[in-house]
């Protein structure tokens, strides 16, 4: 049956609904419904059923119809926002483990007694466990972590191939010059050449700051497009973009150090060092030149 309330009695009652926790009601011809058991008259059940995440409705069931019904208790309702922390997806940021971190131990102090608590903390010593790896400059690879030793040691090798999923997940055509024909057997799932002309059919071309180090970026640039839109980033490349802009360069993206003891220090100890940084990025199209 239907209960028809007033438009701002009904309001009330869905918000009082969506704080309650659900049952589920399994009947003994295999029907489910996730609600309440509001109330028990001349042998039936009086349930509030979910019509939609905002709607509830009432629905009369037999007694005798009923298989049984599955009480959720409030902590199961909590377990519920954090049971899918772990697996973590890959390359999952500092800030994020935190923050899953944070939420797993609020829900362990809130309710200790919880039969969800063992699973609790199996999730919170997963994200620990990862955190670490991730807070000392590691990385989460595919379903592997990568401790920062690792990283640093093959940070050429990760980079080029986060870079490449993300540009194939984009749905882009990808084309990867390479000047070490050792390279290119090395990551046979990317479409590396040696050709440079190769790069006359895109429209996006993004550059690595090596190509100032090793004197190709002017033979790069000779093979692109003249609509093609072309970016220089990378470390080497945090100084005055002007050469490279009157060279047909449209941004150039590099790092500034902002602390010079946190970046010999991290260099002595093999770790990450972007938080001794600030990125920098010039724009061709907004870029006053020097005074």
């Amino acid at each position: 049956m239907k209960i028809l309330k007033t438009p701002f009695a009904a309001v009330m009652w869905l918000s009082c609904l969506q704080l309650a926790p659900a049952d589920t009601i399994v009947l003994k011809n295999g029907d489910k419904f996730d609600g309440k058991v509001l109330r028990e008259v001349d042998g039936n059940y009086i349930l509030e059923v979910k019509v939609s995440d905002t709607i509830r409705d009432e629905k009369i069931v037999a007694k005798s119809d009923v298989k049984y019904i599955d009480k959720e208790t409030e902590d199961d309702k909590a377990f519920k926002k954090i049971e899918d922390f772990t697996p973590t997806p890959e390359l999952l940021p500092k800030v994020a483990y935190e923050k899953r971190i944070e939420k797993v131990e609020a829900f362990i102090s809130t309710y200790p007694e919880s039969t969800s608590l063992s699973k609790a903390k199996k999730i919170h010593d997963y994200l620990t466990e990862e955190y670490a790896i991730v807070q000392n400059g590691g990385i989460k690879f595919g379903e592997e972590m990568v401790s920062a030793d690792d990283y640093m040691a093959n940070s050429y090798e990760y980079d080029a191939t986060i870079a490449g999923k993300a540009i194939k997940k984009a749905g882009a055509e990808l084309v990867v010059i390479e000047k070490k024909e050792k390279l290119i057997d090395k990551f046979p799932d990317l479409p590396i050449t040696t050709d440079p002309s190769k790069l006359s059919t895109c429209n996006k071309v993004l550059c690595t700051g090596t190509t100032l180090l090793n004197d190709s970026l002017d033979e790069i640039l000779s093979h692109c497009s003249s609509d093609a839109f072309v970016s220089i980033i990378g470390p080497t490349a945090g100084y005055f973009p002007d050469p490279l802009f009157a060279r047909g360069v449209d941004v150039v993206g590099g790092r500034l150090v902002t602390n010079g003891a946190v970046l010999l220090q991290r260099l002595a100890e093999k770790k990450r060092w972007g938080d001794a940084t600030q990125t920098t990025c010039f724009r061709k199209a907004i870029y006053p030149g020097l005074p």
